[in-house]
């Protein structure tokens, strides 16, 4: 077998190098506090994340986040499932000055669409005393999470994702 042969030590593997040499840049992923991984990104300048998620088919940004770069959208045909399970449209926006790490993306059409569940209270009322209590199921703890860095992005890039050292590399 291929590791009888190639003695591989994984603490000696160092991707800075080798991807630096195949013109990468590295970005430094954190744990968002759902627990996913997230990457830096910017759109004209302002900084947010993006939730790195390998399974999701494109990438995908929440309309009231970016709600304040006033990107022109336009409607499409298709649909969507949220992380919360709702299917939602999706509208497609061209996205000039966006930055991934420090990675320029060239100009171009990404989907947006209502991607995150609101928190939505449920009250229950006990005589003079109010109580408020919310579904667990519809709150979604994000913090400055724009959107989901889909595989197409990841693919188009040439993207190495070191979970090991929490770095995403990108051409």
């Amino acid at each position: 077998s291929l590791s009888e042969r190639v003695p591989c030590d994984p603490a000696s593997l160092h991707l800075t190098r080798a991807t630096g040499a195949l013109g990468s840049s590295r970005a430094a992923l954190t744990v968002n506090s759902d627990g996913s991984p997230t990457v830096p990104c910017s759109i004209d300048g302002k900084g947010g994340n993006l939730a790195l998620d390998t399974g999701a088919v494109v990438t995908v940004f929440d309309q009231k986040e970016v709600a304040d770069f006033h990107l022109v959208e336009t409607a499409s045909k298709l649909t969507a499932r949220t992380p919360s399970g709702r299917v939602r449209p999706l509208r497609l926006a061209e996205f000039d000055h966006l930055r991934v790490g420090g990675v320029a993306i060239p100009p171009q059409q990404f989907a947006v669409m209502d991607l995150f569940a609101r928190i939505k209270p449920v009250r229950t009322y006990l005589g003079i005393n109010t109580i408020q209590v919310y579904d667990e199921r519809l709150v979604r703890v994000k913090r400055n999470v724009w959107g989901v860095l889909g595989s197409e992005l990841l693919f188009e890039r040439s993207a190495i994702i070191d979970l090991g050292r929490m770095i995403l590399y990108l051409k």
